[in-house]
């Protein structure tokens, strides 16, 4: 399996205060194996399925980085005043502003 790199970082906060950069499809999936938390619901399940076929060279990068941010996303973990949306137009529907 070769690492395929997302042509964006995504950041997560695992921990409160603990930052994550995810840089690629083979990081991704370390993450989803051996640091998720114990939200597993079926974006993360998509995601490990992503990653694996993103690393088989079945799909491409950003396959994988979709499915992980829509994983992170469900978990309550992507940090997403890091991220810009801009740059993945099909993502735009997932950034809204936190209740208060």
């Amino acid at each position: 399996m070769k690492d395929r790199p997302f042509h964006i970082t995504v950041t997560i906060e695992p921990k409160l205060g603990r930052f994550r950069y995810v840089r690629s499809a083979d990081e991704a999936r370390r993450i989803l194996l051996q640091e998720w938390g114990e939200v597993r619901g079926p974006k993360y399940f998509a995601a490990l399925t992503a990653t694996k076929n993103s690393l088989n060279g079945t799909y491409p990068p950003s396959h994988a980085r979709r499915a992980f941010i829509a994983a992170a996303i469900e978990a309550r973990i992507l940090a997403d005043d890091v991220i810009t949306p801009v740059a993945d137009r099909r993502l735009t529907f997932a950034f809204r502003p936190a209740a208060e």
